[in-house]
């Protein structure tokens, strides 16, 4: 009972300041996605378990929100998370800071390339009511941005988890 309120009370919150709170700070941190990087963060740290059920969780509540067919982000945000879960049981096995920030990177660009696919199949689907505007240096020049921020909040939130948790501090033999 208590993990289920914990994942409404992250649900809660994470929704809130994705999309009423971040939109309204401007340029750069309006690029900032609170979402991945708490699911990335809770895939890598926590549990695969517990990421999916915030993906899923996370994605409904921004499916109402959002100009995209229902379903799509949370379809989006699962791809993302059984993506990260792939490179972290093959290649990041630790839960150290840099695999982390490498799966940041990872699973916002799988999240991006999956809305990207997504809008191309739109687009493909009914180019008459669509124009195609996506892939344009804009949107690079915002995904940067978008990574940028999601590694800092990741690294803050290993950095404050660490900080209180001794069981992600490296062990290292001494020798003397």
């Amino acid at each position: 009972m208590a993990k289920i309120t914990v994942i409404l009370i992250i649900l809660l919150i994470g929704s809130i300041f994705q999309i009423s709170f971040l939109p309204s700070l401007g340029y750069p941190i309006d690029n900032l996605n609170l979402i991945i990087s708490i699911i990335i963060f809770i895939t890598a740290i926590i549990s695969y378990k517990m990421g999916i059920w915030l993906a899923f969780g996370f994605g409904l509540i921004l499916d109402l929100y959002s100009i995209y067919p229902f379903g799509l982000l949370a379809i989006a945000l699962i791809l993302t998370v059984i993506g990260l879960n792939l490179f972290f049981d093959n290649f990041f096995t630790n839960r150290s800071l840099y695999s982390l920030l490498a799966l940041g990177i990872i699973g916002t660009f799988i999240f991006n390339a999956m809305l990207a696919i997504f809008n191309l199949l739109n687009f493909i689907s009914n180019p008459v009511d669509n124009n195609i505007n996506f892939l344009n240096i804009t949107f690079f020049y915002n995904f940067s941005w978008q990574i940028g921020l999601n590694l800092a909040i990741l690294a803050l939130m290993f950095l404050s988890l660490d900080s209180i948790n001794r069981k992600l501090r490296s062990n290292f033999i001494l020798g003397k």
